[in-house]
């Protein structure tokens, strides 16, 4: 019995429990039974209140874990790039409006009237500009988690990063993301080993000697990376 069919074993008996749970509890299962009779026994014998206690204990490591490499990672790029939080815009002055009284208006003052009369308009399109790039840049980073199969946690952490920053140009974006794609590949390809071992919780199965796990590593070591010149600063 492979690992899909006794996931599905596990959804039959245990419905309403997250996947990612099921599958690292199925990882461990598969190490010990030797033979689908095996495998139906000990699934037979797993009490509900025991897998609601390992699915407590599965997401608080993940979620440490997934805390923890962020911070690393904001820290490492605040260290790197001299990153700064975003400052609020300082509110522009109101223009002085025009004085129409008696006299004509000159070619100046219909110049002045003319920009007050379509400031407003400007400021929306430069705004609706900035919401689209804006937009179009978040969905291109997205697309990095395609098919990866990471922790939504982990996805949403990330996604949240991202939209602290801002970037000068293409250019600059195009090189974040160009330095970010090799350590979201880590990630996943270490979720990927952390699955074939069979080890629950995946964030727990390979550690080092300070007890973090394989794919905070990876993240770590990809962004503190001096050649994933990123290109992006922290808005």
């Amino acid at each position: 019995m492979n690992i899909e069919q006794i996931i599905a074993l596990l959804a039959t008996k245990f419905p309403g429990v997250r996947k990612d749970v099921l599958t690292a509890l199925a990882g461990s299962i598969a190490l010990q039974a030797e033979s689908d009779e095996e495998v139906n026994a000990i699934v037979g014998k797993i009490a509900a209140e025991k897998v609601t206690k390992y699915g407590q204990d599965y997401r608080s490591a993940i979620d440490r874990e997934i805390q923890q490499s962020v911070q690393t990672a904001e820290s490492n790029l605040r260290n790197k790039y001299n990153f700064v939080e975003k400052e609020k815009k300082p509110k522009e002055p109101e223009q002085k409006p025009i004085e129409q009284g008696g006299g004509a208006l000159t070619l100046d003052n219909l110049k002045q009237l003319f920009a007050q009369q379509m400031q407003p308009l400007q400021d929306e399109i430069k705004a609706l500009k900035a919401d689209k790039l804006a937009n179009t840049r978040k969905e291109q980073f997205q697309a990095l988690f395609k098919d990866k199969n990471l922790p939504d946690d982990m996805v949403r952490l990330m996604t949240e990063q991202f939209d602290r920053m801002s970037f000068q140009d293409d250019e600059a974006f195009n090189a974040y993301l160009a330095g970010t794609q090799p350590t979201i590949e880590k990630l996943a390809q270490s979720r990927i080993d952390d699955t074939l071992t069979g080890g629950a919780p995946k964030f727990g199965n390979r550690v080092d000697k300070d007890g973090v796990s394989a794919e905070v590593t990876a993240y770590r070591q990809a962004r503190s990376n001096p050649q994933n010149d990123l290109g992006g600063k922290t808005v």
